[in-house]
């Protein structure tokens, strides 16, 4: 005659915070250490940080290299829309 090993579940009723309770129903049903659990969530976390920062740094680069400069943007166009009228000799305003 087999014997079916079963898991018996019983009905727990838990008086605490939510995020306890989560944490007791998972330690529960992962049957893991906590300690495992814990270093896994902060590993997890500090990359999750530390990719933010390299985000946050990207970004900031590309804003710094997108700067407006006077003779690299300006220049060109006022050269283009503007000077042929606006000049001493032309017919704009001076």
């Amino acid at each position: 005659m087999d014997i079916l090993a079963r898991e018996t579940y019983a009905r727990i009723i838990f008086i605490g915070s939510l995020a306890a309770r989560l944490l007791l129903e998972e330690q529960i049903v992962m049957k893991k250490p906590l300690t495992k659990r814990l270093l896994a969530k902060t590993l997890n976390l500090l990359i999750l940080v530390i990719g933010i920062a390299g985000l946050e740094s990207a970004i900031a680069q590309a804003a710094h290299d997108d700067k407006i400069t006077y003779s690299k943007d300006i220049a060109n166009i006022i050269f283009e829309k503007c000077a042929s009228c606006h000049n001493p000799d032309g017919i704009g305003p001076m």
